[in-house]
């Protein structure tokens, strides 16, 4: 028996600043400017029938009684939907969904959108609200639901999918993992979705187990103990071993790093992790972690750590500390890396003494992937 997942952190709408259009034979690139090119979007489309990739900030419309798209005059970018939903040789599509009061995109109004689209590879979709909300952590009425995720039914249709990034996806649960897959998925980031279990999680990495590559978990996956609503792992799930044969890299940030970082032990090929963290840790565990006589990954190669600023549990490490985290890692042939985040006036990134600190530009390019 689990709680709800509630008090978790407010959404935040981490869309990118940049604003251009970009266009060449078969692809397109348009993020939302002050005055939105409708026209010339609108003519891109129609004559680019064959494009293979598209990535735009998109805001969300709904459908009407007859199954239609609601084209809304006063929201330029809605009028692109139904040509949008006729590129059916699309296999990378990315809608950044971007609005000022973060309205979700409906799970039926996405699969109309992308339905002809079979030949999808890669997918990017922020801000999805369930059509049927269920509950991966207790026995409540909502913990069973008559039908399943809309959006998951039809990506598991997709055989070419191989790349699934969610932000802000309320439809990821349980019930993912119990529909059939036609493709065999390489990389999964889920980023701020709070109501993913971990029993969800690793359900539906364990289809995987023979393909996945990449996985990027971001808040995620939420987990509660009866006794005082922390971060922590119960002890029935510290039995939920990952065994990902497949998986290279792996990037954390939750509340308990560490408890889960150990249910990847059997995930034998790993070659880069990064944790990120918020609270406060001791270096020993991951120093532990890596081993240079009993190594858990054998394949290790890079391990990257980074510590949130704008979080007033996080302390500051001495340059001891550090220098023997990063030579304890290169004892073991592991380049370690170790840097702050968050408040810009700190910061700053320190590698294995080859050079002492790097510059914003590559601190912001990171951020990007966290």
């Amino acid at each position: 028996m689990g709680l709800h997942p509630d008090g978790v952190p407010n959404q935040k709408n981490f869309a990118s600043d940049s604003e251009k259009i970009d266009s060449s034979s078969d692809s397109i690139s348009s993020d939302s400017e002050k005055e939105f090119p409708a026209e010339e979007l609108r003519y891109i489309l129609k004559i680019c029938t064959n494009l293979t990739k598209l990535e735009i900030r998109y805001e969300p419309t709904s459908l009407d009684e007859f199954g239609n798209f609601i084209i809304d005059p006063l929201r330029p970018i809605t009028m692109m939907t139904p040509l949008i939903s006729q590129l059916s040789n699309l296999t990378h599509i990315k809608l950044d969904n971007y609005n000022d009061d973060n309205t979700h995109s409906s799970e039926e109004s996405l699969v109309k959108l992308i339905e002809k689209m079979v030949h999808l590879v890669y997918i990017r979709v922020d801000f999805i609200k369930a059509s049927f909300p269920t509950c991966d952590f207790c026995e409540c009425p909502q913990s069973v639901q008559p039908s399943v995720s809309p959006l998951g039914v039809h990506l598991a249709s997709l055989p070419s999918l191989k790349f699934i990034v969610f932000f802000h996806a309320d439809c990821f649960n349980l019930d993912w993992s119990k529909l059939d897959w036609k493709g065999e998925l390489e990389e999964l980031t889920l980023h701020y979705c709070f109501k993913v279990s971990l029993r969800a999680l690793h359900a539906f990495c364990s289809l995987f187990e023979n393909s996945l590559v990449k996985l990027s978990l971001y808040y995620v996956p939420v987990s509660f103990s009866d006794d005082n609503l922390a971060h922590i792992l119960p002890e029935s799930e510290r039995k939920l071993l990952f065994r990902l044969s497949k998986l290279q890299q792996l990037s954390i940030f939750n509340g308990y790093p560490i408890e889960l970082l150990k249910l990847f032990r059997e995930a034998s090929n790993l070659k880069q992790i990064s944790v990120k963290n918020v609270g406060e840790m001791c270096l020993e565990p991951l120093k532990n972690l890596m081993d240079h006589e009993d190594p858990i990954w054998s394949r290790l190669k890079s391990f990257v750590f980074c510590e949130d600023r704008d979080f007033e549990t996080v302390e500051l490490r001495t340059p001891e500390e550090i220098s023997d985290f990063i030579a304890h890692g290169a004892k073991a042939g592991i380049k370690v890396e170790y840097g702050l985040v968050g408040n810009e006036r700190h910061q700053c990134w320190s590698n294995d003494g080859e050079d002492a600190w790097r510059f914003k530009e590559e601190i912001e390019e990171r951020k990007k992937h966290v």
